[in-house]
């Protein structure tokens, strides 16, 4: 695979990432509104995953982690899985439970955007050209004219500051990933998933409860294979092939197919700043890629 073919199914896998994760909001909240604890939503959303992964490996007859593997990255695993599954999932979980989707995509996103690009700088030495940073700009002013354009924005001190966390862990996530060159196979999704439920346990321990209905399955289950399996492994694809910076961009176009979703399913009308934002955020990706030195594979 060359660097430039590399290079294009690195933005796919990133873009994908997007679209997957962009019925995260759409089916917490469905879970939330039926009584779902948040923290249960994660924990489940998280085994669902391991499961599905587990079925994977076993139908692909994929040999299970050697030993040598995890006592070797144990560390790297458990840096990850925190900053991206515990910190990621338990956080924007719970940030439903006091804000809207709208206030979590925009905060997410736009935290997770700035602080990946300082790291990526600063830890792997990535550069920021001009066409870079002018594309982050447009990208950033999309988002707002997204939700402050549209009057969407309705401030919560609680929800919008447990949603900031969680972009932080994702840019974490992100920037560590690529620097631990852990790979994308089912194995390292595996043991992500594994550790990550451990950790999302905790909570449910302190609480007392690991009840969940048998309703509430089916949202869990969509949550674990969609955004959970399916964006988590895109994600890790897309890193592999791309810089954390260029990752985190292009899956910024999340807000772009949570608004054609809630077009398609609810009906909601796009109004005239959503639009504007919209456009915003594919100028300012078309702009990034323009001088954009893609990584070699790894």
């Amino acid at each position: 695979m060359t660097r430039t073919r590399g290079h294009t199914w690195g933005i796919a896998y990133a873009v994908l990432a997007a679209l997957c994760n962009a019925t995260i909001g759409l089916f917490t909240n469905l879970g939330i509104r039926a009584s779902l604890p948040p923290d249960t939503i994660a924990f489940y959303r998280c085994v669902v995953a391991f499961l599905a992964v587990t079925v994977l490996m076993m139908i692909r007859r994929e040999r299970p982690v050697s030993l040598a593997f995890a006592r070797a990255n144990l560390r790297k695993i458990c840096v990850c899985a925190f900053c991206g599954i515990f910190v990621l999932y338990y956080f924007e979980t719970m940030s439903y439970r006091f804000t809207s989707v709208t206030n979590v995509t925009f905060l997410l996103m736009s935290t997770s955007a700035i602080v990946t690009f300082v790291l990526a700088a600063l830890v792997l030495r990535e550069r920021s050209g001009a066409w870079k940073l002018v594309g982050l700009g447009l990208v950033l002013v999309g988002i707002f004219f997204m939700v402050f354009g549209g009057g969407l924005y309705r401030p919560s001190l609680r929800g919008d500051a447990l949603a900031i966390v969680a972009g932080v862990g994702y840019a974490l996530f992100l920037v560590c990933a690529r620097r631990f060159n852990l790979g994308s196979g089912l194995a390292v999704l595996w043991c992500f998933f594994a550790v990550g439920m451990v950790y999302l346990a905790v909570p449910l321990v302190v609480a007392g409860s690991f009840a969940i209905e048998l309703r509430d399955l089916p949202i869990v289950m969509l949550l674990g294979v969609v955004p959970t399996l399916g964006g988590f492994y895109c994600t890790t694809r897309a890193l592999e092939l791309l810089e954390a910076s260029q990752v985190q961009m292009f899956e910024m176009s999340e807000p772009l197919f949570a608004s054609v979703m809630a077009f398609v399913l609810l009906r909601q009308a796009v109004s005239g700043p959503e639009a504007c934002g919209g456009a915003c955020i594919l100028l300012g990706l078309l702009v990034a890629d323009k001088r954009a030195n893609p990584a070699p594979a790894l």
